[in-house]
C-alpha cells in the first residue's frame, strides 16, 4: 500500500470518532472541521513517522484540540456553541463544556469519549499524574452543577451522542489532505529560508497566493516570532464578512446608518421574513442575522441581512433556490410586484419587489439573494415608499455584501457590471398558466389575503360578462378551466366582489386570433341600444409576450345603482385567458393597474 493510500485508510477509519471528539471539545461544528482538517494535513506532513504509530489517534487529537482553542478561547460561550442540528439536551453539554478550563476538557474528552486511561488522558492533556485524579473530579462537578450527569457511565454515554448529525466529509477530502501536507513537507526548507530573510532583514517574503489573502501573511509572521510551523487554516465564512454600516448605507447614502443587532450562529430567534417556512436548509453549518436601521425617529429604512454557510457549493446552490423560490412566490398577503435575475453579484442573484398591506397603508419591501461558493446572503430593505431604492443601488448594496465574502466562501466576486432581466414569478404547482394571489392588487385598508380556488373544468365561462359574453367551449378551446379569487375574511366587502380566471387552449394560433377578435368586436357593440350596458373604456395593448384587449363594463342594476367590471382578455400564441374584476368603491385599480394585472397574465400563461 503507497503512502497516500494508507494515509486515506486511516482518514477513513478515524475521521467519525476523531471528528466527534473534536466537536465536543470545541463545541462547534465549523471549528471542529478547521481544526481536524489542519490536524489531518499535519498528520500527512509528519506520515513516515506517524504510519505506524499506535497511538496517531492522540496525536492528531491533540493538535486539533490545539488548533481549536485559538479559534475558540476568549470568545463567550454563546457564539462558541453554535451546534445547528444538535438537541436541547446536547447543547447544555457543550455548553457545560466549554465552561472548562481547556486542560480539564481535554482531560475529561480523553477519558470519556475517546475512552483513554487516565494516565494517557492526563500525558495527552499535559496534566501531570498527581493531579490528573483531582483535576477530573473537579471537572465532573463543574458538568454536575452544570446540570450534566457526571456519573462516568452517564457522561460517556451523553458524549458518545454528541455529532451524530455532523455531515462525512466531502469525496476526495483525504486526498486534499495528503497533497496540503506533503506540499508543506516539500516547501520546509523555503519556508524556512523565508522566515530565516525576514528576521534577517524584515522584508516579507510572500507567495503569490498569500500576497492575496493578507491572514496567510498573519500566519507566517506568527510562526516566525513562535520559530514553529504554523497550520493556515483554509478561508471560512464567519460574521466578520457580514455587511458593515457602510456597505447598507448603499441603499439610501443620505442618511446616517447604524447597526441594530447581530444575532449569534443560528442563535435568530424567530424567522427574518413571513415569506420564510424555515430560515435555513437542513445542510446549513452556519446561519446569522444581522439587522441595520438609518437614524430617523419617524419611517426609517431598515435592511435585514441574513448570511447562510453550506457545507458545499452544491448545497448553497440549493439554499439559494430554495430562498429565491420562497420570495417570488411568497404568500402570506404579500405581492410579488417583480423578479429579475442579476448578473455581476456573484456566482447566482435576484431581485424580488414585494408588496404588503398593513395599517400604514400598502408597504414595499425589496429583497436581494445572492450566493458566491458556499455562501448565501439575503438582504430584506424596507423603506418609505418615497425613499425605496432603485434597482441600481440594490444590486450595488448586493454586490458589496457578496465581495465581503466571495473569496473565504470559494465563490464569484463581482463582475465589471450589472445587468438585470425579468423573470416570470414561479407557478403554483397546482395551477400552472393561471394567476396566482401573488399577482393581485392590493388596496389600502383590506390587509386580509387574497383566497384561491383550484382550477376546474368547465363548459361554461363564469369571467364571461353579459357584453362579450365569451364562451371558450364553443369557439373549440380544449381544456377550458377556470379558477376564482375572493377575500372571504373580509365581511365589509360585498358579495361581488373578486376575480375570476378562465382559460382556454386552441388548436391553432389562428383559432386562438379569431375567437378574440370575435369577442372584441362583440364588446365593440354591445352597448348599441342597451340602456343598462356601458363601455366607457375599451382599448388593445401590445405586451411582452401576447397582446391583450382592457375594458371596463357597466352595468346598471338600478336607477341609482350599478356593477363595475373590469376585464383583461389577453392572447398568447394559442392561449387564451380572461381575466375579470369585480370591484366597489374603495377598493378598485386603475388603468395602469389593470394593464399590470393583464401583463402578469400573459407571463402566466407562458407557464401552462
Amino acid at each position: 500500500m503507497s503512502p497516500a493510500d494508507a494515509f486515506d485508510a486511516f482518514h477513513r477509519e478515524s475521521h467519525a470518532r476523531l471528528l466527534r471528539q473534536v466537536y465536543a471539545y470545541a463545541g462547534t461544528a465549523d471549528v471542529a472541521h478547521r481544526a481536524l482538517d489542519g490536524a489531518y494535513a499535519s498528520a500527512a506532513q509528519r506520515w513516515r513517522s506517524l504510519a505506524e504509530d499506535p497511538g496517531r489517534d492522540s496525536w492528531v487529537r491533540a493538535r486539533a484540540f490545539r488548533t481549536a482553542s485559538r479559534f475558540c478561547d476568549g470568545r463567550p460561550d454563546a457564539e462558541r456553541i453554535t451546534a445547528r442540528h444538535t438537541a436541547d439536551p446536547d447543547q447544555m453539554l457543550l455548553r457545560a463544556l466549554a465552561s472548562l478550563p481547556p486542560g480539564d476538557r481535554h482531560l475529561v474528552v480523553a477519558r470519556y469519549l475517546a475512552d483513554l486511561d487516565l494516565p494517557a488522558a492526563a500525558q495527552e492533556s499535559g496534566i501531570t499524574g498527581g493531579s490528573a485524579r483531582r483535576s477530573l473530579h473537579a471537572a465532573r462537578e463543574r458538568l454536575r452543577v452544570a446540570g450534566v450527569d457526571s456519573d462516568p457511565v452517564k457522561l460517556t454515554m451523553a458524549l458518545s451522542r454528541l455529532g451524530g448529525d455532523l455531515p462525512a466529509p466531502p469525496d476526495g477530502e483525504a486526498a486534499r489532505l495528503w497533497h496540503a501536507g506533503t506540499s508543506r513537507r516539500r516547501s520546509l526548507q523555503l519556508l524556512a529560508g523565508a522566515v530565516t530573510l525576514v528576521v534577517a532583514v524584515g522584508v516579507p517574503i510572500l507567495t503569490a497566493a498569500e500576497t492575496r489573502d493578507p491572514r496567510a501573511a498573519g500566519s507566517l509572521a506568527a510562526s516566525a516570532r513562535s520559530g514553529s510551523p504554523t497550520t493556515v487554516a483554509p478561508p471560512r465564512v464567519g460574521r466578520a464578512e457580514l455587511a458593515t454600516v457602510q456597505t447598507v448605507a448603499t441603499a439610501d447614502p443620505e442618511r446616517v446608518w447604524r447597526s441594530t443587532s447581530t444575532s449569534a450562529d443560528f442563535g435568530a430567534s424567530r424567522l427574518p421574513h413571513r415569506c420564510l417556512s424555515s430560515p435555513t436548509q437542513e445542510t446549513a453549518q452556519h446561519y446569522w442575522v444581522k439587522s441595520f436601521s438609518t437614524r430617523s425617529p419617524n419611517a426609517p429604512t431598515t435592511v435585514t441581512q441574513t448570511l447562510e454557510v453550506d457545507p458545499t457549493s452544491r448545497a448553497a446552490r440549493a439554499a439559494y433556490e430554495a430562498q429565491r423560490t420562497a420570495y417570488a412566490s411568497c404568500g402570506n398577503g404579500s405581492k410579488v410586484v417583480a423578479v429579475r435575475d442579476l448578473q455581476g453579484a456573484g456566482d447566482a442573484a435576484s431581485l424580488v419587489t414585494l408588496e404588503w398591506v398593513d395599517g400604514r397603508g400598502v408597504q414595499r419591501e425589496q429583497v436581494a439573494v445572492g450566493r458566491s461558493g458556499r455562501a448565501v446572503t439575503t438582504l430584506l430593505v424596507q423603506a418609505p415608499a418615497q425613499r425605496s431604492p432603485r434597482t441600481a443601488r440594490l444590486a450595488r448594496l448586493l454586490g458589496k455584501s457578496v465581495d465581503r465574502l466571495c473569496s473565504d466562501a470559494g465563490g464569484t466576486c463581482t463582475g465589471p457590471q450589472y445587468r438585470t432581466s425579468s423573470r416570470v414569478p414561479p407557478p403554483e404547482p397546482t395551477a400552472p398558466g393561471f394567476l396566482s394571489t401573488v399577482d393581485l392588487p392590493l388596496f389600502e385598508g383590506l390587509s386580509e389575503p387574497w383566497v384561491s380556488t383550484r382550477p376546474a373544468a368547465t363548459s361554461q365561462n363564469p369571467a364571461a360578462t353579459e357584453c362579450d359574453q365569451a364562451d371558450f367551449s364553443a369557439a373549440g378551446a380544449a381544456p377550458v378551466r377556470t379558477r376564482s379569487f375572493v377575500v372571504p375574511s373580509e365581511r365589509r366587502l360585498p358579495d361581488v366582489f373578486g376575480i375570476t380566471e378562465t382559460v382556454g387552449t386552441f388548436a391553432s394560433v389562428d383559432k386562438a386570433s379569431a375567437f378574440v377578435h370575435g369577442v372584441t368586436a362583440a364588446v365593440s357593440t354591445c352597448s348599441d341600444g342597451r340602456a343598462t350596458l356601458a363601455v366607457p373604456s375599451n382599448r388593445k395593448v401590445e405586451l411582452s409576450p401576447g397582446r391583450a384587449g382592457l375594458w371596463q363594463i357597466d352595468l346598471r342594476t338600478s336607477a341609482t345603482r350599478s356593477l363595475i367590471f373590469r376585464v383583461a382578455f389577453v392572447r398568447v400564441g394559442s392561449r387564451v385567458a380572461e381575466v375579470t374584476f369585480t370591484p366597489n368603491a374603495g377598493h378598485d385599480v386603475d388603468a395602469a393597474g389593470l394593464r399590470a394585472l393583464a401583463a402578469r397574465t400573459a407571463q402566466r400563461l407562458t407557464q401552462l
